[in-house]
């Protein structure tokens, strides 16, 4: 299945932790520093050029076009054939909604390739003003229906409204960030592509095949809550899971709750009982492959928490991951941590030794003179003369 970007959404959590414990260059981008499934999947588009004349950046001002009714949205969609794309912000209170306006959705290269492709509908949650009663109830509505928890969330959604692909800030500069959606708006062409064969499949063994690589094309809360038709028929057509999807659907859940578990542990500061659910989980559940992979991932907020940064227990819990499979997305991200973690030890390394140095050339070089006025001894107070003697008094004659 398809993950969407590290912090921003649920059971993908591990790759915002990667990005605060382990920022550098690779893992600059949001997601997370590893590209999500949807991003990987999904053929590559070439950024557009713009045919038209130069944009002046000094004197030209462009904005999206944004709607804030999903309804209106809806039915411009179906007139234009263009797709949706949703913006669930909070635009008085989160910073990171704030840099994606800045930094993406002001851009006049952003703003000429969203309009191009998307109607755009912007889902205010402000906190320091109230929006009108009616888009206030909407909004919320919709943040239930589409279960956001984190500003920014970024969805792509078909003409009907239904969601397709999900993302959220990325550092990357706008013209990247325009890509990156025709990207994943590939993912609509795709899924569609998938469903189109499994309704012309001869069997219930191709048509479940088919079903289940449409749906995987998708992010995994994406296909529990809005594709829950498609996930009936599937049980029905392959009632012994032979695509593994709905093994993969229903552990979702379960992995959730036990994340949600962690962290408020590693909040708490209570390190060895957050290592201990995981364990415990492990035991009970015997999950396997990717899953195991998946849940042995929760233990990195432990080991990188503030106040432990243990980086050699992050060394061998990647090993642990790899070893499982390097090929799976986890096994890949795995490898990536591993790589900014010995990266992390060597700049330590370097700086111990650079600090020593520079202790044992203090000890050895000699005092420095001070340059001070020389001090004039007081000046000798010449003695006393001695006392006059006084000649002897000479005897009268009697």
């Amino acid at each position: 299945m398809k993950r969407k970007e590290p912090s921003f959404f649920q059971h993908s959590f591990f790759h915002f932790l990667t990005l605060l414990f382990f920022s550098t260059a690779t893992l600059a981008s949001t997601g997370a520093g590893v590209a999500s499934r949807s991003e990987t999947k999904a053929p590559s588009v070439p950024a557009e050029e713009d045919s038209g004349a130069p944009i002046d950046h000094e004197t030209t001002f462009v904005v999206i076009d944004w709607l804030t009714d999903m309804e209106e949205a809806r039915a411009l969609a179906s007139q234009t054939g263009r797709d949706i794309l949703v913006a669930f912000v909070g635009s008085d209170h989160s910073i990171w909604s704030g840099r994606l306006e800045t930094e993406v959705f002001s851009h006049p290269a952003f703003v000429a390739s969203v309009n191009k492709h998307f109607v755009c509908v912007l889902i205010d949650d402000p906190r320091t003003y109230r929006l009108p009663e009616d888009e206030e109830r909407k909004n919320t509505a919709l943040r239930q229906a589409w279960r956001v928890q984190t500003n920014p969330t970024v969805f792509l959604a078909d003409e009907t409204g239904r969601p397709y692909a999900v993302t959220g800030y990325r550092s990357i500069s706008a013209p990247e960030y325009a890509n990156h959606l025709l990207t994943l708006r590939t993912i609509h062409e795709q899924r569609d592509r998938f469903f189109a064969s499994a309704k012309a499949a001869g069997s219930d063994t191709e048509r479940a095949v088919m079903f289940s690589r449409a749906l995987r094309e998708m992010d995994e809360t994406i296909v529990r809550f809005h594709y829950r038709n498609e996930l009936m028929e599937l049980r029905k057509i392959d009632p012994k899971d032979s695509t593994g999807l709905i093994g993969d659907i229903e552990f979702v859940p379960r992995i959730t709750q036990l994340r949600n578990h962690v962290l408020r542990l590693v909040r708490q500061k209570k390190y060895q009982n957050a290592t201990d659910a995981v364990d415990t989980f492990i035991r009970r559940n015997a999950p396997s492959g990717e899953h195991l992979q998946r849940v042995l991932f929760l233990k990195l907020p432990v080991h990188a928490a503030f106040g432990v940064r243990d980086h050699e227990a992050i060394l061998r819990l990647m090993d642990t991951i790899i070893a499982i499979n390097a090929e799976t997305e986890h096994g890949k991200m795995a490898v990536e941590v591993k790589a900014n973690a010995n990266a992390l030890i060597e700049t330590e390394r370097k700086k111990a030794v650079n600090e020593k140095a520079a202790r044992k050339g203090k000890e050895k070089s000699p005092p420095k003179e001070t340059s001070k006025s020389p001090v004039k001894p007081p000046a000798k107070t010449p003695p006393a003369p001695p006392p006059a003697k006084t000649p002897p008094a000479k005897s009268s004659a009697k």
